[in-house]
């Protein structure tokens, strides 16, 4: 029996003027998926995470993180169980060497400097970055910056990692470096993208959001061959999906 991690229910959230950008949400996660969140530019999908670690604050509706539900007092707790690797890295990225950035998490837990710095050696290790340990981070190429900032997340041993278009701005090799990671990585993970290749590709499921409502969830490839759908939510299908005469002659 699966077991959820996340559960969204109810969630309603407005920016300003009484305008609810979310009206009743509602989805969960279950221990192990990668799952997809696609939708086009402005449907709400890096506010949709931002909610889920606190960043923002819902109107309305639960929010609960492996069996905790949000409030201001659980916030710290819940954000000890969910990373988050922002789409912009040098948000991420402000310390003077990339150690002392992965250092950061593990150093503000009150845990001794031996085993903060096991942790970091362990978060940098997992994305193959042990070389990169004295660089500072400004110096560092897009596909070095998304490994560093992604071992940010890992060193604070989380459950849950919620990623913002963690491909974006890559060349192909450090996509490819990129995926791969991804994939080995035993957590659940949730990850915002318009980079739908890598969605069919590692995904176990795909949500859709559009205009504030999630409009379908399902299978990866059930999602893609749905044409109607796709248009409507002004999404395109993943490339390998569009040069497939099979899998053209196969859609919904």
């Amino acid at each position: 029996m699966k077991t959820s991690v996340v559960d969204v229910r109810q969630l309603n959230f407005g920016f300003d003027k009484g305008r609810l950008l979310f009206s009743n949400v509602d989805f969960s996660l279950f221990r192990g998926e990668t799952v997809g969140l696609v939708g086009a530019n402005g449907a709400g999908k890096s506010t949709l995470l931002k909610l889920l670690v606190g960043l923002h604050e819902k109107s309305s509706g639960k929010i609960q993180v492996c069996g905790v539900e949000q409030s201001k007092k659980t916030l710290s707790a819940i954000r000890r169980k969910v990373g988050f690797a922002f789409q912009d890295t040098d948000s991420q990225l402000f310390m003077t060497t990339v150690y002392e950035d992965v250092a950061f998490g593990p150093r503000n837990m009150g845990v001794s400097e031996e085993t903060v710095h096991e942790m970091t050696q362990a978060a940098l290790g997992a994305v193959k970055a042990e070389h990169l340990s004295q660089r500072p981070p400004y110096k560092l190429s897009g596909g070095e910056k998304r490994l560093v900032a992604l071992a940010t997340v890992l060193a604070m041993e989380p459950e849950i990692i919620v990623l913002d278009e963690p491909t974006t701005g890559l060349d192909p090799r450090a996509r490819r470096n990129l995926i791969e990671l991804l994939e080995g990585l035993s957590q659940t993970k949730l990850i915002a993208t318009h980079d739908m290749d890598m969605a069919l590709e590692i995904c176990d499921r795909i949500i859709v959001l559009n205009q504030g409502e999630i409009v379908e969830s399902g299978l990866p490839l059930e999602i893609f061959k749905n044409r109607k759908l796709m248009e409507k939510c002004h999404l395109e299908q993943p490339l390998c999906m569009q040069a497939c005469p099979v899998c053209k002659s196969q859609e919904a």
